[in-house]
């Protein structure tokens, strides 16, 4: 499964560049970062400054760090308990790579993508692993 995009912004841009960037995207939360694009945590559209530059103060973190090791079940059930009900993709930097969303997750179990494949086969070293639902989240997880 792919991660969607989110609108992201640095602690210290302008605000009003990224208000305009986070007013576009359908989410409704603006994904802060630091300079090495870890986050810091969302700011909700409506609260998003109309000038200066973006306190990390802003941010509120509410949302679970996910690798791409992580299955759609413990996903799913680490954003029930999440304030807003979208995971952040992480590489393993934990540089922000994507979200994923509670409906994204449904709709991928719907699609049978948590099945168990009849006899797995150990992941080779390059290839994102398998956790025990046998679905990935992770970038490099097919769509």
């Amino acid at each position: 499964m792919r991660e969607r995009q989110v609108a992201t912004a640095r602690a210290g841009e302008d605000a009003v560049v990224v208000r305009e960037r986070g007013l576009r995207d359908p989410f409704g939360y603006l994904l802060l970062v630091d300079e090495l694009r870890r986050p810091i945590g969302w700011v909700r559209h409506d609260h998003l400054p109309a000038s200066g530059s973006l306190d990390p103060t802003l941010a509120t973190p509410m949302s679970p760090l996910l690798n791409r090791r992580a299955t759609l079940k413990d996903a799913l059930s680490l954003l029930l308990d999440a304030d807003v009900q979208a995971g952040i993709v992480v590489d393993r930097n934990g540089a922000v790579l994507g979200i994923v969303t509670a409906d994204t997750i449904a709709e991928r179990m719907r699609a049978g993508d948590h099945v168990v494949q009849a006899e797995p086969f150990p992941p080779e070293e390059s290839e994102p692993t398998v956790g025990a639902t046998g679905s990935k989240v992770g970038a490099e997880a097919a769509t």
